[in-house]
């Protein structure tokens, strides 16, 4: 019963991880802290669910496009709402982003009404018996494709230029741009990188 929980615990984990890997991201690079993360994440469920339901995709297919849609929503977002804030108050990028939390729950509202909406996967059926622990294969998938993305995140920071970009930004954002770094740049990746985690989360556990 402890392992079986502790399992439990691993894939919820992989979750929080996968959202809070873009939510820190976004702060620690930009200081930019992004209230409406949280939606991002929300619309990674719906978009996959309409790719499934609508347009009859199955659930990676269905994965990817909806990182692309919500990343691009990340595009937009930094464009119209954070970059004109960049070097405010933290309190007017506070406002702004609640503001934008608020206008995108109520969207959705508007969108797919307040009933619970449910994701059909053929790994929600799959049961798989691991050393004596049971697990669902959706909730599997969690764990596998949750650490495929950290690695390739880890890759990204660590071995691209655009990472050293990156981590330039987060210990001086000024200094990076007096030598020469593209911080508008910048900005877009990490938008684009911390939607797609979130999207990417809310897929996953959107069927479960």
């Amino acid at each position: 019963m402890l392992l079986q929980q502790l399992l439990n615990g691993i894939v919820s984990g992989s979750i929080y991880t996968l959202i809070a890997l873009g939510l820190t991201m976004i702060f620690g690079i930009l200081d930019i802290t992004n209230f409406a993360h949280g939606e991002f994440f929300m619309l990674g469920a719906f978009c996959t669910f309409l790719c499934i339901k609508i347009f009859g995709l199955s659930f990676f297919p269905s994965m990817i496009v909806s990182m692309v849609i919500v990343a691009l929503l990340g595009i937009i977002m930094e464009r119209i709402a954070f970059r004109p804030l960049r070097g405010s108050s933290p309190v007017n990028v506070m406002i702004g982003s609640l503001g934008l939390s608020i206008l995108l729950q109520n969207s959705a509202l508007l969108l797919w009404g307040a009933d619970p909406q449910r994701i059909v996967t053929p790994y929600l059926d799959l049961r798989i018996n691991l050393w004596g622990l049971q697990i669902t294969g959706q909730r599997l998938l969690v764990i596998i494709v949750a650490i495929l993305l950290i690695i390739m995140l880890t890759l990204i920071i660590k071995k691209t230029k655009l990472g050293k970009a990156m981590r330039a930004c987060a210990q001086d954002i000024e200094a990076a741009a007096w030598v020469g770094v593209d911080v508008n740049r910048i900005a877009i990746a990490t938008f684009i990188i911390g939607s797609c985690l979130a999207a990417a989360a809310g897929a996953l556990v959107g069927p479960i």
